[in-house]
């Protein structure tokens, strides 16, 4: 954990790792692309075929802050952007604050929140 004020680091999570309660919560949709990602990561995405959904690209990684969290992109609906995964129950505020915090990104780049109504077209 960090203390207050402390920036909010990451680190790759160790390929495989299951999520603390089983399941996950897709929270949001970013809008970053993969080499933003990666060199984050210091590691390639891993790559694989979801049926139903086509293929993918994704990695995990846990926050300084105790969050572990999951980007994952399907190629079919790439332009939607990048969805971040999270711990099932873990706050979907905070998560998002410390996931940009980490990451360096702006507020505007959360495309879709769970937590918000979408906006009317």
């Amino acid at each position: 954990m960090t203390s207050v004020g402390s920036p909010v680091t990451l680190h790759p999570s160790e390929r495989g790792v299951r999520w603390p309660s089983g399941r996950c919560d897709e929270i949001a949709t970013i809008e970053i692309d993969e080499d933003e990602v990666t060199a984050k990561l210091v590691r390639p995405l891993l790559e694989g075929v979801e049926e139903g959904l086509g293929p993918w690209k994704a990695d995990g990684f846990t926050l300084s802050t105790g969050e572990m969290m999951e980007l994952i992109l399907y190629l079919p609906i790439a332009s939607d952007g990048f969805i971040l995964r999270v711990d099932h129950g873990t706050s979907v505020d905070t998560a998002i604050a410390h996931f940009l915090s980490a990451f360096g990104i702006p507020p505007d780049r959360v495309r879709w929140r769970c937590d918000q109504a979408p906006a009317d077209t």
